[in-house]
């Protein structure tokens, strides 16, 4: 998170995560509704003019989306997770959740409102280190049927091994 108000949970480099799930707030990653902008999980950093820049850029339309294939590969340096209102699939009702956004080096994006994605990524920044957030973690984004609700999906995220 932005503020410095964390703990790290894991040893070295990696992203700080919540120690606890912050009052509000779904999961240690998935922010309340009225979560100031700055303390929203993200890896960019909000004091350079770019990383406040690609911040913008994240709450706009991906640049990567699904058309016709079931996955989408994307070598992520950065992340942003914010409070979003989504569309209950089963009853078209408006409720809160979140929005994840992958960032590749070039400040290509793709985003989901899978918050089964914001929970698999709290496990991958407690596994993989800043540097290798620099470097490029590759994720497999599957979209999935979902079991729950007749006809609507949900998207699976993974680290390719290769």
């Amino acid at each position: 998170m932005a503020n410095g108000d964390t703990a790290d949970v894991g040893p070295d480099d990696r992203y700080p995560l919540a120690p606890t799930r912050p009052e509000g707030w779904r999961g240690r990653l998935i922010p309340a509704q009225q979560t100031s902008i700055w303390d929203w999980p993200t890896s960019l950093n909000l004091e350079t003019t770019r990383g406040r820049a690609l911040l913008v850029h994240a709450t706009n339309p991906a640049d990567i989306e699904f058309e016709d294939q079931s996955e989408i590969r994307i070598r992520a340096v950065d992340f942003v997770v914010y409070p979003d209102t989504v569309e209950n699939q089963q009853t078209g009702e408006l409720q809160p959740g979140c929005r994840v956004v992958l960032i590749d080096a070039e400040g290509k994006t793709f985003k989901t409102t899978s918050e089964f994605v914001a929970h698999k990524l709290a496990q991958v920044l407690q596994l993989y280190t800043r540097s290798e957030w620099q470097a490029g973690i590759p994720f497999i984004i599957r979209r999935r049927p979902s079991k729950k609700h007749r006809g609507g999906s949900y998207h699976q995220l993974e680290v390719d091994c290769g």
